[in-house]
């Protein structure tokens, strides 16, 4: 059994969901770099970063296909970099390798879902709440869990029940998916201590994910 999080941390942040992963993972960071904190992160998206406490990046090399065993070499980075606090990208999409990244690797305090629509279905199926299941399975023990309103479904709720995790729900109707994004960050960051108003404008001033949505009119 592989065990990385007994590297000694004050919080790991770990962001799940079918979009927006990668740019609420910056804005974590971002918004944790702000209080003091020695923050490594990393995302998968579409180009792999990691992002380093002094908030530059550089590229995550990667042999092959994305594997969860990257998360062991993440946890050593933080230990050579002196970083107290991780946040870091769920890459598992099968339940399975979901369960296996939460408790066999990452092991998180602070796990985000931003949101559970349906994707993936050729590695989780078309039945109704197949996301959602499939992500229930990240559900920390004994953590905190903030999730947005939309994925706040009876499937969450249960995981957390089972794992004595406190859910907290952040509304992100209405909201453009950047701001939804932004809305679970500072929430995070809130919930470490970290006030929105100073959080917030690091958030704001992020580079963006190579893999991030826009739109442009031809």
């Amino acid at each position: 059994e592989i065990r990385p999080r007994d590297w000694s941390s004050d919080v790991c942040s770990s962001d799940l969901g079918t979009r927006g992963k990668s740019t609420t993972v910056r804005m974590i960071a971002a918004g944790l770099r702000a209080s003091g904190r020695r923050v490594l992160a990393k995302t998968t998206g579409s180009e792999p970063r990691l992002i380093l406490p002094d908030g530059s990046e550089v590229a995550w090399p990667r042999r092959g296909a994305a594997n969860i065993r990257e998360q062991i070499r993440l946890f050593a980075k933080a230990v050579e970099f002196g970083a107290d606090t991780v946040v870091v990208e769920c890459m598992a999409v099968r339940p399975e390798f979901v369960w296996a990244s939460e408790a066999l690797l990452v092991r998180a305090t602070t796990t985000v879902i931003t949101n559970a629509r349906s994707d993936h279905y050729e590695e989780i199926g078309e039945a109704p709440g197949a996301a959602a299941t499939a992500l229930s399975w990240a559900m920390p023990e004994r953590a905190t869990a903030i999730v947005a309103a939309e994925a706040t479904g009876p499937e969450i709720r249960a995981a957390a029940q089972r794992c004595g995790t406190t859910l907290t729900t952040v509304e992100t109707a209405g909201l453009t998916p950047a701001a939804a994004n932004r809305a679970l960050a500072l929430a995070v960051c809130a919930a470490h201590g970290v006030a929105p108003d100073v959080a917030g404008p690091e958030a704001d001033a992020i580079a963006p994910d190579p893999g991030a949505f826009f739109a442009r009119e031809v």
